[in-house]
């Protein structure tokens, strides 16, 4: 049996058959490369927001750095503080990007600034900021070394660019910008190229400094088992979720939750889980 956590209003419904026990699926990836995002130097100026994007490698040294490829970096805000908003590259090229390949000298870095900032396309899409990166594709290894930016575990070193929001209405208020890496439709990807011939490119895993609710969140149910199981949440009256206590599960007889409703076995429990992030 499958069970499905949907977002509304940013809160997660879950609906779950009692006589089951509830398991969270999550995403398993093998050992592999890790960027971390982050949205830094946020500041408006004026009708404008602006706001950097960087990137750092969060995963062991072992796998690797990261070499930038293709990338779609998708980010939720407040369109609610804008008017007509548009998404633009803030200076000309390289604009202010300060990544670095491999071979890096004055020269090398300047044209690989250049064409990652001139390949980031920006635009706003379902609501949502949106930045297109088309990544490099080289054909041998010395463009490899010198063109194809190599992001290692230097904390705001690697900047993509920065960017503005144009339209701010008031610029006393926070555009709540956040990452949108999972749920249904446009999510943020990022590619890393092998660094030898013939560089091939690979997603790789995310990590960010904050993030967009999913809109749905699998679970599989598997048989209950009886026990004691700790919730970081706490069910109260209506079975609003609160802070902190634990739930009980009993097999054969009900579904418990404390501190006083139990459920008759073979019904359905529809729990609201506040403030998903």
């Amino acid at each position: 049996m499958v069970g499905i956590l949907n977002k509304a209003a940013r809160r997660i419904y879950l609906v779950f058959m009692v006589t089951s026990f509830i398991f969270m699926s999550t995403h398993f990836s093998w050992a592999q490369k890790v960027a971390f995002l982050t949205i830094e130097n946020q500041m408006p100026v004026g009708t404008d927001y602006y706001f950097d994007i960087y990137l750092t490698r969060s995963s062991d040294i072992i796998l690797g750095d990261i070499y930038l490829g293709h990338a779609d970096f998708i980010i939720a805000f407040n369109q609610a503080l804008f008017n007509n908003p548009t998404l633009t590259k803030v200076n000309p090229s390289p604009g202010n990007c300060t990544f670095q390949p491999t071979v890096s000298d004055a020269n090398n870095d300047l044209i690989t600034r250049a064409n990652y900032f001139d390949n980031s396309v920006p635009m706003i899409m379902d609501d949502l900021l949106v930045i297109n990166l088309n990544g490099p594709s080289p054909g041998d290894q010395i463009t490899f070394n010198t063109r194809v930016a190599k992001i290692d575990d230097a904390v705001s070193m690697h900047r993509l660019g920065t960017f503005k929001i144009s339209g701010l209405v008031d610029p006393n208020s926070d555009p709540d910008l956040k990452w949108k890496t999972k749920g249904t439709g446009l999510t943020t990807k990022v590619s890393s190229l092998v660094n030898i011939s013939p560089f091939t490119s690979g997603l790789i895993d995310l990590e960010t400094d904050t993030n967009t609710c999913p809109d749905s969140l699998g679970m599989s149910i598997p048989p209950l088992l009886s026990g004691q199981y700790q919730a970081a949440v706490e069910i109260t009256l209506g079975a609003a979720v609160q802070a902190g206590a634990t739930i009980t599960l009993t097999a054969g007889n009900h579904f418990e939750c404390l501190p006083n409703f139990a459920v008759p076995l073979g019904t359905t429990v529809e729990m609201s889980i506040q403030g998903c992030q």
